[in-house]
């Protein structure tokens, strides 16, 4: 068996931008499609397993998203299975 571990974006530091509630919606938007897949390929006798990481940490500092754009977050953090 061949692993392959395909890793995307892990941490996203955004501190002390100004992001507000608008761009705190984009990122919810994208939070919410987030998701690791698994896969595996079998070809006669190889075997390859794929796993594609996700985001684990993402920091929103001083971003002024207010209480819009945490309730967006929190909305898509609560549909996201990850």
């Amino acid at each position: 068996m061949i692993l392959f571990n395909l890793q995307t974006l892990l941490k996203l530091n955004l501190e002390v931008n100004c992001i507000e509630a608008s761009g705190a919606k984009y990122i919810a938007d994208a939070l919410e499609k987030n998701k690791v897949n698994n896969t595996t390929i079998n070809i006669f006798f190889l075997h390859l397993f794929f796993s594609y990481q996700t985001l684990i940490s993402l920091n929103l500092t001083r971003c002024s998203i207010g209480p819009v754009g945490t309730k967006y977050l929190a909305n898509a953090l609560m549909k996201n299975h990850v």
